[in-house]
């Protein structure tokens, strides 16, 4: 949902709308961040192994897609004035 606010907004030209499509983005991003978390109160260890390895990758990348997330709502507001 947050994506598609931040492509029509932007195609709109819409900088406060791209904000709020950002805002979507950051809390979809916090509930994808919450749920791929190792086993936490549930008593069991961590996964190892190639398991292991592709919940570090994809928790990298979520993290990544986060921090690209103020970089480009600066950019749609340079790009306003």
């Amino acid at each position: 949902m947050g994506n598609a606010v931040v492509i029509g907004a932007t195609l709109a030209g819409d900088p406060l709308a791209v904000d709020l499509g950002s805002l979507l983005l950051v809390i979809a991003l916090a509930i994808a961040w919450r749920a791929a978390r190792p086993d936490t109160g549930t008593g069991g260890a961590p996964a190892g192994g190639l398991s292991g390895l592709i919940d570090v990758a994809y928790r990298a990348l979520l993290l990544v897609l986060a921090v690209s997330i103020p970089v480009g709502m600066a950019l749609s507001q340079m790009r306003r004035s």
